[in-house]
């Protein structure tokens, strides 16, 4: 009979699914799953200097490559240490795994019928601090079922909409054994889609077709499309005279696709005149993959008339914003409905060019203000400089750019012209401090890129501690701080 302990399965399934490294900080509750993780030669551990360090190395791991990121940790205040970078997985839809140890099962607080504060040595109460934002959550009360749960959890992540799951293994489940002969795995069990089968989207396409100014803003949602559907997307609004916006989630892609004069940036607080113009004129504002929050829109919702907007997304929890109440609403996966538009109207004449033409005059203007902004300012020079340098190189997708929040953030997602190059950060949740290890994370995810990480000089001391990485790993991160002399986004907003 062929044992195995969930610690042991842990680290085979991992290199089933080609995950090679897991951000970790070393724990009582999880070093039997860490015992069995230094044996593998396929999966590097990365021991580091705080939790919350190693969650944001997950998460830039995974945007760095599309795999899931896994993140490591010990019971009670390992898990409390990342909460944070568990929201900021789960606002950015970024595919994040977390194992996380616990006290001996029979120790933990649940089975008790009037809970104290605590009761096993460095107990957290798991799943009322986490179900909030995660897709999934489960402890694991009995070995046998590990393999099944941890499948389960697995698919969560990595589908429909992507984000966080959290499996607690208390510490005797982790070495327990499993008889491999009666692992079966009950496919029916594993997920499910949460679409309708078929929508209808004949109302956003005879809206397309009598609009006088359809503008498209593609959202991070996109991602989850083939690489072929989006290049032949982005070509369908080329040839059919269609403005087209990205986000901060999307910039970089869409940037990365040869993007036309009909590509106007991204709206927002911080976005650009150009794209906050279209947004405000449109008629029909299609928006694909992307929240809708007010950093997209601003705070006057109702200044951008809702009742000409339609919204898809895979997630029906966008829909229920009072401020968008009076907007079409599609529940579609972002592939599905783009291959949709693609082929209803391929053959449609639209009246979008001319009605571009009206706005010529007014975005010179806008190119004439920020072109004597970039001149006084310390920022967008840097910025002009890295748009220097993807134009001069060889290849720009060797380059990946991640920042850390304020103005290391909203200067260049604003102003750098991605190329190619890979531009990321915890945009929806922005934590300061997520710069420096989110650039590690990456490192590790793209060894055969160069990482380039701005941060202010506030957010670097938040996870300062991850520096020793650097030089310990001798990864490809270039590091630049920012001296704002304290925090300039708060200066610059009281």
């Amino acid at each position: 009979m062929a044992e195995i302990t969930p610690s042991q399965y842990f680290v085979n399934f991992l290199e089933r699914n080609l995950v090679d490294t897991v951000f970790t900080v070393s724990g009582g509750s999880i070093h039997n799953v860490l015992s069995a993780l230094d044996k593998s030669n396929k999966v590097k551990l990365v021991p580091c200097y705080n939790e919350q360090g190693a969650v944001y190395a997950a998460e830039g791991y995974a945007r760095s490559n599309g795999k899931v990121g896994v993140c490591l940790v010990t019971s009670g205040p390992g898990l409390t240490n990342i909460i944070t970078g568990i929201n900021c997985c789960w606002v950015d839809s970024i595919p994040l795994f977390v194992l996380a140890g616990q006290v001996v099962e029979s120790q933990k607080l649940i089975h008790l019928k009037n809970w104290p504060r605590q009761r096993g040595v460095q107990e957290s109460e798991t799943e009322g601090l986490v179900k909030s934002i995660v897709k999934s959550y489960s402890s694991i009360k009995n070995p046998s079922e590990f393999p099944q749960i941890l499948e389960r959890l697995w698919i969560d992540a990595t589908t429909n909409r992507f984000g966080p799951v959290v499996l607690e293994l208390p510490v005797d489940m982790s070495y327990k054994k499993i008889d491999q002969s009666n692992i079966v795995l009950e496919k029916n069990k594993l997920s499910k889609s949460n679409c309708q089968s078929k929508i209808n989207i004949d109302p956003l396409i005879s809206s397309i077709r009598e609009s006088n100014l359809p503008v498209f803003l593609i959202g991070n949602g996109i991602r989850n499309s083939s690489k072929t559907v989006i290049e032949n997307f982005i070509s369908f609004l080329k040839s059919h005279k269609f403005p087209y916006l990205s986000t901060w989630g999307s910039k970089d892609l869409i940037e990365g696709m040869d993007p036309s004069d009909l590509y106007f940036g991204s709206p927002g607080i911080f976005g650009g005149r150009k794209a906050n113009s279209l947004i405000y004129f449109s008629d029909c504002l299609i928006s694909i993959g992307c929240s809708l929050g007010y950093t997209h829109t601003g705070y006057r919702v109702s200044n951008i008339n809702p009742s000409a907007m339609h919204i898809i997304d895979i997630d029906s929890s966008q829909f229920c914003k009072p401020e968008l109440k009076d907007a079409y609403k599609y529940q579609i996966a972002a592939e599905e409905c783009v291959i949709e538009i693609i082929e209803k109207l391929k053959d449609s004449e639209i009246k979008t060019k001319n009605t571009l033409k009206k706005f010529r005059n007014l975005f010179n203007y806008f190119d004439e203000i920020d072109k004597k902004s970039a001149e006084s300012s310390i920022y967008l020079s840097l910025i002009d400089c890295f748009n220097k340098l993807l134009s001069n190189a060889n290849n720009p997708k060797s380059y990946i750019f991640c920042t850390d929040m304020g103005t290391s953030f909203t200067a260049t997602h604003s102003f750098l012209k991605c190329g190619g190059s890979q531009l990321f950060t915890a945009a929806g949740h922005a934590p300061m401090g997520w710069g420096l290890p989110g650039a590690i994370g990456a490192a590790f995810g793209s060894p055969d890129k160069t990482v380039i990480c701005l941060s202010g000089d506030g957010g670097l001391l938040m996870d300062i501690q991850e520096l020793m990485h650097l030089s310990h790993y001798d990864l490809n991160i270039k590091l630049i701080v920012i001296n704002n002399g304290g925090y300039a986004t708060i200066m610059n907003t009281t």
